[in-house]
């Protein structure tokens, strides 16, 4: 049996920006919206950072009001039932299958929303397992819960630097392109 870790946005999920959406609510340029998000976005995922944490950032840097969980209202993923649809075969070939994402709790919502969840075996969270891809924690993690070596492990994700990662502890990495059907021809021995 063979483990296959798959990322969640940019794999399985499309259209998970939420930056322009989120800056525009609160009034604020995009560019200065970006720059403090990303100096705050492994925090976030790492689990140190409640949501309501960051969002009593925002207003006291920036003098606004955050209403509501704005990552989450700002947050509209779509689902790639193709790339589903491989999860689906490369567990019905007898594979063991789970999520490795980088994410926070505004957005994990989506795995039971979206009805995503009852297609895995397991789901590791960044922010829940404190540690974010591409550090060596993150998959030491997920091969410990899985009781599973490197050797016979695949990892799909859409950040030539995550496969990187996962390739640096010995998995086997693939970069998901956006083609389910390009992803399909990489796994075919397995499906």
């Amino acid at each position: 049996m063979e483990l296959f870790i798959f990322d969640l946005g940019g794999v399985i999920l499309g259209n998970i920006g939420v930056e322009a959406e989120a800056s525009a609510r609160l009034g604020l340029d995009e560019g200065v919206f970006h720059e403090d998000y990303g100096l705050h976005l492994n925090t976030l995922m790492a689990g140190y950072w409640t949501m309501e944490t960051y969002y009593r950032h925002l207003e006291e840097r920036f003098g606004v009001s955050v209403e509501g969980d704005l990552m989450r209202l700002c947050f509209h993923p779509t689902v790639d039932e193709a790339v589903l649809s491989i999860v689906d075969g490369l567990r019905s070939a007898g594979h063991r299958v789970v999520v490795g994402s980088n994410t926070y709790s505004s957005h994990w919502y989506v795995m039971d929303e979206l009805d995503i969840a009852c297609h895995f075996d397991a789901l590791y969270a960044s922010h829940l397992i404190h540690a974010v891809k591409p550090h060596a924690a993150f998959f030491d993690t997920v091969l410990m819960a899985e009781g599973h070596g490197p050797g016979r492990t695949h990892f799909i994700d859409d950040s030539p630097v995550n496969v990187e990662g996962a390739r640096a502890v010995g998995i086997d990495g693939h970069v998901h392109t956006g083609s389910a059907s390009q992803l399909r021809e990489e796994l075919s021995s397995w499906l």
